[in-house]
């Protein structure tokens, strides 16, 4: 997250603490009618601190401390916690490496935070140390590959198989009866798609050289099969591998309509608005947009134009649903109702943020100057207002 300077405005409308001024020692002093005192000051920043500080910050702010305080090894320990865990204490943290400087009570409460940091991050250390030791003292199983389970697990089936095919190549056995689908259904393994194409490889060769055979013009084949001198069995030999490649493809084809269609996922809310462009303030008019995410799922949102002067609502579209974002534009809204209005004097938009639902449509209804369509897109000149 981007460094901002003292007094400025954050997109979420929150103003950035002098933090030199969060000082224990402090007397209090007032400003534009308000009372300050070093509680308050305290509480301004970690409310700072809250909203526009990442949990990976605070943690590398409480860590960045400790290293100055305590033992650096030990320290290092702390990386194996979660950055979530950080994010009370690292707040306070975050306050000193600005520059503030807390009472002793809150510095003697980091202490005892990091304390049981250390404790948890040791027993950590011991129970990773463990699994080590654990696993080198145990010796590696060898590792088989998926395809060779796989193939174990057709072992059975291909014996009862190849047994057959010996039963058809002497004519004891006629492929009448042979219903390979049958067999791999009443198998113990279940068979799957995958199973099947292994299958299939494993029969490839016989299966070509069976073609040969039933051509029965290559010498050679005549003189390696010379027991298949019946035309009838050697029909039955290449019959015997097509059943078996029909069954495996049955059980390929009923895997390819029974598996799921892959449903995808929902973009993120961060992902729907980073291409979104708008403009962070309007100094003039002490403007500021809100953060993008509020868009969604809104019902109205108000922009204004700082080039055209134009102020601008989108209103969800009640058969579309909510408001969303796609891309650089705005989604979802009612092209009827959805309308924009130049104002004269742009100064009546200060304080508008703070405006209720029906204050800021009476603001709008009271311009005189001719309404006219909002196309959905945003750009640089746009400062998102208000949602609601």
């Amino acid at each position: 997250m981007a460094k901002r300077k003292s007094g400025e405005i954050s997109a979420a409308g929150i103003t950035a603490p002098d933090w030199g001024m969060v000082d224990c020692d402090i007397k209090p002093f007032t400003t534009n009618g308000i009372k300050w005192n070093y509680e308050r000051l305290l509480r301004s920043a970690l409310w700072y601190a809250h909203y526009e500080v990442s949990s990976k910050n605070l943690m590398a702010e409480f860590l960045k401390y400790c290293n100055k305080k305590f033992n650096k090894d030990d320290v290092k320990l702390l990386k194996k916690l979660k950055d979530w865990e950080f994010t009370v204490i690292g707040k306070y943290t975050y306050i000193i490496g600005k520059g503030g400087k807390l009472d002793e009570e809150l510095l003697k409460r980091i202490d005892g935070f990091y304390e049981q940091f250390l404790e948890k991050a040791k027993k950590i250390a011991a129970l990773e140390q463990n699994e080590i030791d654990a696993t080198e003292a145990k010796p590696a199983a060898p590792v088989v590959s998926i395809q060779q389970r796989m193939k174990d697990q057709v072992v059975d089936l291909c014996g009862l198989w190849d047994g057959m095919i010996d039963e058809i190549c002497t004519g004891n056995l006629t492929t009448r009866k042979f219903d390979a689908y049958m067999d791999m259904k009443r198998s113990a393994v279940e068979i799957k798609p995958a199973h099947a194409k292994i299958i299939k490889d494993i029969y490839k060769a016989e299966y070509d050289e069976a073609l040969l055979v039933a051509d029965w013009k290559d010498d050679e084949i005549k003189e390696a099969y010379s027991n298949l001198n019946s035309s009838k069995v050697r029909k039955e030999f290449v019959a015997f591998f097509e059943k078996l490649y029909t069954a495996c493809d049955t059980v390929i084809n009923e895997g390819k309509a029974t598996r799921k269609t892959r449903i995808k996922k929902a973009p993120s809310k961060q992902k729907l608005v980073e291409k979104l462009k708008y403009k962070d303030s309007e100094s003039t008019l002490a403007l500021a947009s809100i953060n993008p995410l509020g868009i969604i799922e809104a019902s109205k949102l108000w922009v204004y134009n700082t080039k055209t002067r134009k102020l601008g609502v989108y209103v969800a579209d009640p058969l579309q649903g909510p408001l969303s974002v796609k891309g650089t534009s705005i989604t979802g809204f009612d092209p009827a109702t959805s309308t924009q209005k130049t104002i004269r004097k742009p100064d009546v938009l200060k304080g508008v943020a703070k405006l209720a639902r029906t204050k800021f449509d009476k603001l709008y209804t009271e311009l005189t100057t001719t309404e006219t369509k909002m196309n959905g897109r945003t750009n640089e000149h746009t400062i998102l207002v208000k949602v609601f």
